[in-house]
């Protein structure tokens, strides 16, 4: 009798100290919003938000539309890029233009990239050395242009003379080989005009030109470098 009494007592114990939660049905506005958010969520999937850049100034404008809840890193990163692209795309059309107002317009594009003031000069990864995407130099562009003044201003910004551009497949050719195939006799004089071509460089671009002209300049120019080597063997 006195053990049924102690299991009664441990269970009325059991039940006092237990508390069971009611099961409660969802309401029936937190169902609404959760009917909404999937109609949402399936249209967005159905209808993605999809847009056709034309130019590139409208992917600048939409990058700066961003919502500022979008992490700023990479919209940062995103944006220096594209400005990036942007700046390299309008050296290039100025080049080929090559009339005075470019000539402006590139060399203050020139004096504001910061490598040419912590790299040696000339440097590969410098503004003024980029390529193109088609593996051109902007030194290249200018002398297939014949734009001499524009020369002399990219090899003052520290263009590279000896870096070849793409000509075809596996295939260089540097700015001189360049103005001689095409007869660009000031563009020629304006690449000469550095002194510091090799032998090699000099007997290419000769074999690549038809005109009198830029032969007789480019056979000068290999005899005083065929001097100066000989010059150095005596001494």
């Amino acid at each position: 009798m006195s053990e049924v009494f102690s299991s009664s007592s441990t269970l009325l114990s059991c039940r006092n100290t237990l508390k069971i939660a009611p099961s409660r049905s969802p309401s029936p506005s937190r169902n609404w919003k959760r009917l909404q958010t999937t109609l949402a969520a399936t249209h967005l999937f159905r209808t993605p938000d999809v847009s056709v850049m034309q130019d590139i100034n409208g992917l600048l404008e939409e990058v700066e539309r961003t919502p500022s809840s979008v992490a700023q890193t990479p919209k940062s990163e995103v944006f220096a890029a594209i400005q990036a692209h942007k700046t390299l795309e309008m050296l290039f059309l100025r080049t080929v233009r090559g009339s005075e107002k470019d000539r402006e317009e590139i060399l203050k594009i020139l004096l504001k990239d910061p490598r040419r003031y912590i790299c040696a000069t000339p440097d590969d990864r410098s503004l003024v050395n980029l390529k193109s995407p088609q593996g051109r130099t902007l030194l290249y562009e200018a002398a297939i242009h014949g734009h001499a003044l524009l020369v002399t201003l990219l090899l003052a910004q520290g263009a590279d003379w000896h870096l070849g551009s793409t000509l075809g497949p596996n295939e260089e050719e540097t700015a001189l080989e360049c103005a001689s195939r095409w007869s660009h006799l000031s563009t020629v004089e304006a690449l000469l005009a550095t002194g510091q071509w090799s032998p090699k460089e000099l007997k290419s671009a000769l074999k690549g030109t038809r005109s009198t002209e830029v032969r007789r300049r480019l056979e000068t120019a290999l005899m005083r470098e065929r001097g100066k080597k000989r010059s150095f063997l005596c001494f």
